[in-house]
C-alpha cells in the first residue's frame, strides 16, 4: 500500500515544479485535479492498512504520530491542489514556493556534484521555518 502511494507521490513535486516552471497549466490542472485526489484516496488507503497492522501487532500508543504524519500530508496536498487551481483559473498570478531556488534540505552547503544526503529528521524538514541547527 505504501508502494501505492510513492507511485504517485515520489516525483510529483518535481514534475509541478517543472510544469509551472514551463507554464504548463494542462498539466498543473491534470495533477490538482486527478493525481492530487488519486494521492488522497491512496493514503487513506495507506492510513486504513497502517490501522489494521498496528492494532495486530502494537498497542494504541505511538499510531499518532502517524496519523499526524499522514493526515498533515494529506491537508497539504490539498492545500496543493488549491493553490494549483487559483493558478489556472488567473486568481493568483504567480506561485512564490515554485519560484525560488531549490534549498538542500539538509541545512549543508553542498557542491552541485555532491549528490550526499543528509540525515532526513522530520522534524528538520517539516517545515522552512526551522532555523537550521536550533
Amino acid at each position: 500500500t505504501l508502494c501505492y502511494v510513492l507511485e504517485l507521490k515520489c516525483d510529483m513535486g518535481l514534475r509541478i515544479r517543472n510544469a509551472y516552471q514551463s507554464r504548463n497549466k494542462e498539466v498543473l490542472n491534470s495533477i490538482a485535479h486527478y493525481e492530487i485526489p488519486e494521492l488522497i484516496n491512496r493514503l487513506e488507503k495507506l492510513m486504513e492498512a497502517i490501522n489494521v497492522q498496528w492494532e495486530s501487532e502494537n498497542k494504541i500508543f505511538g499510531l499518532d504520530v502517524l496519523d499526524l504524519r499522514i493526515g498533515g500530508l494529506k491537508q497539504r496536498l490539498e492545500s496543493a491542489a488549491g493553490r494549483l487551481v487559483k493558478y489556472i483559473n488567473g486568481e493568483i498570478e504567480k506561485l512564490e514556493e515554485l519560484d525560488g531556488d531549490v534549498l538542500f534540505f539538509d541545512c549543508r552547503d553542498h557542491d552541485e556534484n555532491d549528490l550526499s544526503i543528509g540525515p532526513p529528521f522530520w522534524h528538520q524538514i517539516v517545515s522552512a521555518n526551522i532555523v537550521c541547527g536550533l
